[in-house]
């Protein structure tokens, strides 16, 4: 597979979660840290996409990116990626929003190299609809832009345009990897998932299928 640069999409704005999430600790680190620590072996270089120049990542060794303009939403993170894979010569970019904690590195490495066939773009988790953990090539940065100019700012929506390769992340102990947190409800029940030691793929559980559909 292409080269990919890792991106953290650390721009929301946190609103109902009631603090700055990036900054919430689950098992010892915070979530920027965790998402960082899962791309990192992955991609080998990770950078941090932020709603504005004002944003600091507050990891003085990781890069950043900034949204190319307001309200773009995570898209505005994504296209900031591919422009800087793009920018780097490689091939497209290995996203994972900052509070999707439980994803680990065997699941974006599965999705990272999941096949391209018939002309995909991209490589996305099968169930959960979540367009905010998986792999875009650099193909897909003059549709995103496009995209956005004519107002659009659902992921969803724009990934159902593509052609996409999916992946089955299964479930494990009752969880599942797609955990989004959106509430402190949600970040206590991402610390007991971890706390019990339900692992991953990866490491002693079911490994990751690839569909194309």
């Amino acid at each position: 597979m292409s080269a990919l640069l890792g991106v953290v999409l650390a721009g929301g704005g946190s609103r109902r979660f009631g603090s700055d999430k990036r900054q919430a600790r689950v098992a010892g680190r915070s979530l920027l840290e965790r998402a960082v620590g899962a791309l990192a072996p992955v991609t080998g270089r990770v950078v941090v996409a932020v709603a504005s120049e004002r944003d600091a990542t507050s990891l003085p060794d990781v890069g950043r990116v900034v949204d190319p303009q307001p309200g773009l939403g995570p898209l505005g993170g994504i296209l900031a990626g591919l422009g800087e894979a793009r920018r780097l010569g490689r091939g497209g970019v290995l996203v994972l929003a900052v509070d999707l904690p439980l994803v680990t590195e065997a699941e974006l490495r599965c999705l990272a190299a999941a096949p391209a066939p018939d002309g995909s773009l991209a490589s996305c988790p099968e169930a959960g609809d979540q367009p905010l953990c998986g792999r875009y090539g650099v193909e897909v940065e003059d549709r995103l832009e496009d995209f956005l100019t004519a107002g659009g700012r659902s992921a969803r929506e724009f990934v159902a345009g593509l052609r996409v390769s999916r992946v089955v992340l299964p479930n494990q102990g009752g969880w599942s990897p797609l955990l989004n947190l959106n509430t402190p409800a949600d970040l206590e029940r991402a610390r007991e998932v971890l706390e019990r030691g339900e692992t991953g793929p990866g490491q002693g559980g079911p490994h990751p299928e690839i569909l194309t559909i």
